[in-house]
């Protein structure tokens, strides 16, 4: 599919809304339809499928805007996965088996629903290292994923990861730009201001998803869970927390079919200026995640 995508800017409310400006000026003016790219999820975070126009609720600025079309999108996906392989704290539970099941779950269940996939792997401890760069082969992330060992290192530096992985992301064409971090209750040892990431992230248009283990320790880096918990929210992703990484096969499994199960919604609007916010619910107790680009 070929299309012409823009960046959206703004911020999630309440983990069902999402704000975005349309256009380069408060005065352009807009074509009459305007198309959003959201996720739905029930309850459990687990992805809804089969939903249809009326299902949707849009507003633009307060304004109720009639949905005329919802389509499984076709739009390439590209994937950025940051793992946490710091060495297990004292008390901690040995994690790398678990980490590794996990990543397969999450890279054939993804691929199973998006065969074109592309997904990049890269390891985080005292540095951040590329496993191996975006691809759509599933062979050649299996083998990298079997690659994986734990640091001598016990600190991250997730957020600096994330700023190169967002700079990368950003050369890629289309709406579907996905940072998935995965850490293991590390300490943070980024030496970057969280507002910094953040404008990064914001700045090359892409979702974050996140999926952390507590461990016995519980939080022990407040600046890094307060950037994810921010940008997470602000970009139509997910945060997800386990207590131990048993359950990160299951976790990442759910992500992988949310991810592969999103939507476009095109609703009808009037000529005239872009609207300063753009908001979408759904029936029931689904949540609808807007990712921070349109058309």
């Amino acid at each position: 599919m070929t299309s012409r995508w823009v960046r959206g800017i703004g911020t999630g409310v309440a983990g069902v809304m999402a704000a975005a400006v349309w256009g380069t000026s408060p005065t352009a003016s807009v074509p009459a339809e305007k198309v959003i790219l959201v996720t739905v999820l029930d309850s459990a975070h687990a992805p809804v499928k089969g939903v249809t126009a009326s299902d949707f609720a849009i507003f633009e600025d307060g304004v109720r805007r009639e949905v005329t079309a919802v389509v499984r999108t076709a739009e390439p996906l590209f994937v950025s996965v940051l793992i946490d392989t710091t060495k297990v704290p004292f008390g901690g539970a040995e994690s790398t088996r678990d980490v590794r099941a996990g990543l397969l779950a999450f890279v054939r269940t993804l691929h199973a629903a998006s065969p074109g996939a592309e997904v990049a792997l890269t390891t985080v401890a005292g540095a951040n290292v590329l496993l191996t760069n975006f691809t759509a082969s599933t062979i050649d992330l299996e083998r990298a994923i079997g690659r994986l060992v734990p640091d001598q290192r016990s600190t991250t530096v997730m957020l600096e990861a994330m700023i190169d992985a967002a700079r990368e992301l950003r050369r890629k064409i289309g709406p579907r730009r996905v940072m998935l971090t995965v850490d293991l209750a590390s300490r943070e040892s980024s030496q970057v201001l969280p507002t910094k990431v953040v404008e990064q992230v914001q700045n090359a248009g892409v979702s974050v998803w996140a999926v952390s283990v507590q461990g016995p320790l519980g939080v022990t880096a407040p600046t890094r869970d307060t950037t994810i918990n921010y940008l997470t929210e602000a970009t139509g992703g997910v945060r997800a927390t386990a207590l131990l990484p048993s359950a990160l096969e299951s976790i990442l499994t759910n992500v992988a079919e949310s991810l592969g199960a999103q939507y476009e919604v095109t609703y009808a609007r009037p000529d005239g200026p872009p609207a300063r916010t753009v908001t979408a619910s759904a029936r029931g107790s689904a949540k609808v995640l807007v990712a921070p680009w349109g058309r």
